[in-house]
């Protein structure tokens, strides 16, 4: 199967966990926007960091995804939490479930769910690269809107080491093309990237730390992010935001 083919069938796939009709209509929408901060209040805890490097142990990659199929992969550390309860096994990760973290910071958890437009979270993966990370695709989101969440808890790097930019499917990431990379106001620490239409990837400094939330699974107020988002782009604008003029059928058979 092409990737193409792949990506098609993978937003079938979860365009039937939504009114598809309503979905479809935010696609036209927003699928153009390929990257931008989040208009939101900064998301941290002082203690938050030495907590983390303290508990986060490697992680191995457990199955072939789209993004590579290196089954046994490592490039990172990492704490993993579940808001609504019990790691799911089907994960493509190896876990390092560490729950005392909703005790220890309560204040992060409930500025995640009150400025971010989710009704519930189902995993939070707290990453911290080991390596340079290759251009990719994650495993995850293949409707056509932004909905790739981050949040730079952490980092000790000068300027951003985390890139994305747009990529055709089937075809290879051309390194010799100039990056975008993730910029991010000072008044924010969140930002989202479409996952179908862009690969991402980052470098990295050995002497240099950074702890990246990664909000994968999760349930979408999708007024409230349609707000939100008419208030990112009004606010960063062509200064942060990356968009496409690509029609959608460059990267799903419509």
């Amino acid at each position: 199967m092409t990737e193409k083919e792949t990506f098609t069938q993978l937003r079938d796939e979860q365009l039937t966990q939504y009114s598809k009709e309503d979905i479809v209509n935010f696609e036209r929408k927003w699928g153009h926007l390929l990257y931008t901060p989040l208009d939101i209040p900064v998301i941290h805890d002082d203690l938050f960091s030495e907590w983390y490097f303290e508990k986060a142990t490697p992680i191995q990659k457990l199955k072939e995804d789209v993004a590579n199929n290196q089954k046994g992969y490592g490039g990172f550390i990492s704490v993993n939490v579940f808001p609504q309860g019990d790691p799911d096994n089907s994960l493509i990760w190896s876990l390092n479930n560490q729950p005392e973290w909703f005790t220890k910071f309560p204040k992060m958890y409930q500025q995640i769910m009150d400025t971010l437009p989710l009704k519930t979270i189902h995993n939070i993966n707290m990453w911290s690269s080991t390596n340079k990370v290759k251009a990719h695709r994650d495993h995850n989101h293949f409707i056509d809107v932004p909905l790739a969440f981050r949040i730079m808890s952490f980092d000790e790097n000068p300027g951003p080491t985390l890139y994305t930019g747009e990529s055709l499917p089937d075809t290879e990431w051309d390194e010799s093309n100039p990056l975008f990379y993730c910029k991010i106001p000072k008044t924010t620490n969140t930002f989202v990237w479409n996952n179908l239409r862009t690969k991402h990837g980052s470098f990295h400094d050995p002497a240099k730390r950074k702890i990246l939330l990664i909000l994968s699974t999760f349930n979408i107020d999708w007024k409230k992010y349609d707000s939100l988002l008419e208030r990112s782009v009004s606010k960063f604008g062509n200064d942060y935001c990356l968009t496409s003029t690509r029609p959608l059928d460059d990267f799903i058979n419509l």
